[in-house]
């Protein structure tokens, strides 16, 4: 099903289908008359965190030899499924990754099958989530030394 996005006045309604409010624009819905097929779209966000002592702030500061835990979230906001999404997202300069694990997995969402070490190479190269459908997400926990 295509979805044609247009400003809210300056198209009528074509044949008979109506519209869909989405904020200042509309949605139409042109399936019943081009037979197209709409792309799936998916909102995903990536976000890093560092967290000695389990909290992490602006100012957090290790010295050389550190252990610390590097946390990798994605979150897919929909509307559709991101199954199959590849993440690669290699830990920083500065931090040598030994093992990984993944967890905390909301929605829905599935790990990929890779643990340890070699999760961290998967996360270097890129590593499938099997599953991500809309609202949900999953988190990557790396056990990391401050070089």
């Amino acid at each position: 099903m295509a979805v044609v996005q247009a400003d809210a006045m300056s198209r009528p309604y074509a044949q008979g289908i109506q519209p869909r409010r989405q904020g200042a624009k509309c949605r139409y819905n042109l399936a019943r008359t081009s037979g197209d097929v709409r792309n799936p779209e998916a909102n995903l966000s990536i976000t890093n965190a560092n967290n000695p002592g389990g909290v992490d702030l602006p100012d957090d500061t290790l010295a050389q030899g550190a252990q610390t835990i590097y946390t990798i979230t994605v979150a897919n906001a929909g509307p559709d499924a991101a199954d199959g999404a590849v993440v690669q997202n290699p830990a920083p300069t500065g931090l040598t990754c030994t093992t990984a694990s993944c967890g905390n997995a909301s929605g829905g969402a599935v790990c990929p099958a890779a643990t340890g070490a070699a999760l961290v190479s998967a996360l270097a190269a890129g590593v499938a989530i099997p599953t991500l459908p809309a609202n949900s997400s999953i988190a990557f926990e790396l056990t990391c030394t401050v070089d």
